[in-house]
């Protein structure tokens, strides 16, 4: 045997035990999502909610959030985001859909919140995670605790509604 082929050999004895590893050790698809601040008060308020997808950021195509009691029907503060830059805000009887622009004029509202699109935004910050800016006002008549509830698809999972947080609206000023 040549000393290339001695070495060859060596390695592939040395190596196999890694390659054995990293063969087992599978990682399974996985999609998550969570809203920096997770919980304050305010009447406004600039929040950063992340997508981390294993199948990379630019697969994500949604991200359902919801600051209400409830996921469902009427009387939430309720947006849908749809890559690349759409944000459609639900009505106040939660039947509709209003739609906006992330970076653009007008902003879209109900009569719980508005979001202002011009300070608004989607952004890949790495492989696997989207950020999505959202500025958010809340309505006077909708103060309380409000849980922030959120869904995300990427085109190949979904996630369930989930609760990510809360925020609390002061009562009227």
């Amino acid at each position: 045997m040549t000393l290339r082929e001695t070495i060859l050999a060596s390695l592939v004895i040395l190596l196999a035990p890694l390659t054995m590893y990293f063969a087992v050790r599978a990682v399974l698809p996985s999609l998550t999502v969570r809203v920096e601040p997770r919980s304050g008060a305010g009447w406004s308020q600039t929040f950063r909610f992340y997508v981390s997808s294993s199948q990379g950021a630019a697969r994500v195509q949604e991200l359902d959030i919801c600051f209400g009691s409830r996921v469902a029907g009427p009387g939430n503060c309720r947006a849908e985001y749809n890559a690349p830059a759409n944000v459609f805000v639900q009505d106040d009887a939660g039947e509709q859909w209003i739609m906006g622009n992330l970076g653009k004029l007008p902003d879209v509202a109900n009569r719980q919140c508005a979001f202002h699109m011009l300070r608004s935004r989607a952004r890949r910050i790495s492989r696997d995670v989207l950020e999505l800016t959202l500025d958010v006002s809340f309505r006077e008549t909708y103060s309380g605790v409000r849980n922030i509830f959120a869904y995300a698809a990427d085109g190949e999972l979904i996630t369930s509604w989930q609760y990510i947080g809360n925020w609390t609206v002061p009562e009227r000023r």
